[in-house]
């Protein structure tokens, strides 16, 4: 009952997930979902991916170093892989699983989770998760720093003898206060309060009959935001893939997206985007490739002449050796943005911001990836992109505290080198780092790429020393961000941004045959290096900070 009201109290404030494990995924990437085995069984889906490089970061969240090196060669069958993550025999025999967590630490944080699973028979599983994670104090002002999140989801998934489907609600409260003022300015804190609401629905059926010639992934997706002002929005979308298998090599495939968006401050602004993408793809041997055309007509006119926009799709593969793939590819396509993206990336967003999708012309791909010793994995990749109307966060010249967005309607070319390295030698080990550079070739107008990092690493590694015991560290690195006070004409460089975080896990008890920790408890070390380092400018964060818990298992 305290976990239900922590969580759907709007008094209680979070920050995120605090604790992540590594999990192998053959043939596909490594990932760092929830440290409890038990959340993985029940399977919710995934966040949405977002562009890294402007998060606002909660590096306490052992964040996913997005990992995708581990790739076994050759990659040579069609893409007959819709229902590769949709078979019920991929999930939990067990009628009923779960889970519950709670702990605290300093910032008068308090932590609570938990999930139920519950699956009636062979073609159905309901799942509840809830969460709670409130800091009432922050890095600076004490409350005025303090932030929230609180999240609810729900699911229900249906597996037939060809098709899966599956229905999932959500919804997540989060809070925030513009804190990111002189220290000797008298602030009210009821005015710089801003709290965030979002809903979401989403419908999927996705056929799971790999012997049929014919296959589809379709759904339609609804999400609402409303902020603590005037301020809403509602997005919904219908997409779907189709895919028809020719002959054993050779598929035709339409992949279709229709977006409607409708946002509401001061004004109501209303935005589209449609995208039909077929493509031939052939697979045989050591080669696997794809060509087609991306066609995506929307309706946002800042600094475009035409709306519809036609993009290269095209992917070649190819096993050099066994071990060892060598790829290539040239895409482009609309970068969709929305005023739910922008508040998640970054909280503390003016009013009545301006909106505008980013037109990616063109990203050239290049790079190697394999394995040695079938213990390292290793990836190589330089990328090279043009966008139109590349967004950034720059501080409001008349509130510092608040952020507003600037656009680049004049054309901006970027350089990525991008290096993944991994190594598992056993069960009880895995080592992952990852890192990338960026090289922006910007107008001569623009001084700085501002608030976007030119370099990011990340590492993650995993220690399983006996079965009681486990270690999750964790590092996170951005460098080379610039801001800019438009007020005084100021540029400053906010530094590099290195946080370690540690977490030890210690398992009490276990039961049942399948090993699933029944009692244990965990210390999360957080920003080890205890530095107050700033994302955005006039915004800095928590120092070091604890979580100490118990998680059952049932």
């Amino acid at each position: 009952m305290l976990l239900l009201l922590g969580v759907l109290s709007p008094t209680l404030w979070a920050q995120g997930n605090l604790d992540r494990e590594i999990e192998v995924v053959k043939n596909r990437k490594i990932v760092l979902p929830k440290a409890n085995k038990h959340h993985d069984k029940i399977n919710l889906p995934p966040p949405t991916k977002k562009d890294s490089t402007q998060q606002y970061i909660n590096f306490h969240d052992f964040l996913n170093p997005a990992f995708s090196a581990k790739r076994h060669l050759p990659l040579v069958k069609p893409a007959g892989v819709f229902a590769e993550d949709n078979q019920a025999s991929t999930l939990s025999s067990r009628m009923l699983e779960g889970y519950i967590k709670a702990g605290g630490g300093n910032f008068a944080t308090s932590y609570a989770e938990g999930a139920v699973s519950y699956r009636p028979n062979s073609t159905a599983l309901y799942g509840i998760s809830l969460r709670h994670h409130q800091s009432r104090n922050g890095a600076v002002r004490d409350d005025l720093s303090a932030t929230a999140q609180n999240d609810v989801q729900v699911q229900a998934r249906y597996f037939a003898n060809t098709f899966a489907m599956r229905l999932k609600a959500n919804y997540q409260l989060s809070q925030y206060h513009f804190y990111g003022y002189d220290l000797g300015q008298s602030v009210e804190k009821d005015t710089v309060r801003q709290l965030f609401q979002r809903f979401g629905l989403t419908f999927r059926q996705v056929s799971t009959d790999v012997k049929n010639r014919f296959q589809y992934d379709w759904g339609v997706k609804v999400n609402y935001l409303k902020d603590a002002f005037a301020a809403n929005e509602t997005l919904g979308d219908l997409f779907g893939k189709l895919l028809y298998r020719l002959d054993s090599h050779s598929t035709v495939n339409v992949h279709t997206n229709i977006h409607l968006g409708q946002r509401t401050d001061a004004e109501q602004v209303s935005r589209f985007v449609y995208q039909l993408k077929p493509f031939y793809g052939y697979s045989k041997g050591n080669w696997r490739l794809e060509g087609g055309v991306n066609m995506v007509f929307e309706n946002d006119t800042l600094g475009q002449q035409n709306n519809l926009h036609f993009y290269p799709h095209v992917l070649a593969e190819y096993a050099l050796l066994p071990n060892l793939l060598l790829n290539a590819s040239l895409k482009g396509d609309i970068q969709r943005t929305s005023l739910n993206s922008f508040t998640t990336q970054n909280p503390f967003v003016n009013a009545n911001v301006n909106l505008a999708h980013t037109n990616q012309r063109f990203e050239a791909l290049l790079g190697v990836n394999g394995t040695l010793y079938q213990k390292i994995f290793y990836k190589l990749q330089v990328g090279y992109e043009q966008f139109q109307n590349l967004y950034f966060f720059v501080n409001s010249a008349t509130d510092t505290a608040r952020f507003d967005l600037m656009y680049q309607t004049d054309n901006i070319n970027r350089l990525k080198l991008e290096a993944q390295l991994g190594y598992e030698p056993n069960a009880a080990y895995k080592f992952y780092i990852n890192g990338v550079v960026y090289n922006y070739q910007l107008p001569d107008a623009m001084e700085a790429p501002w608030h976007r990092p030119l370099f990011q690493a990340e590492l993650a590694g995993v220690w399983v020393p006996t079965p009681k015991w486990r270690l999750n560290l964790n590092f996170y690195g951005l460098g080379g961000i610039q801001a800019k006070n438009f007020a005084t004409n100021e540029v400053t460089s906010l530094g590099f941004i290195a946080d370690m975080n540690l977490k030890v896990d210690y398992v009490f008890w276990e039961k049942g045959s399948n090993g699933l920790p029944n009692l244990s408890a965990f210390v999360a070390l957080n920003n080890i290096f205890a530095k107050n380092y700033q994302r955005y400018l006039y915004y800095p964060r928590q120092g070091f900070n604890f979580l100490i818990g118990l998680m059952y298992g049932f």
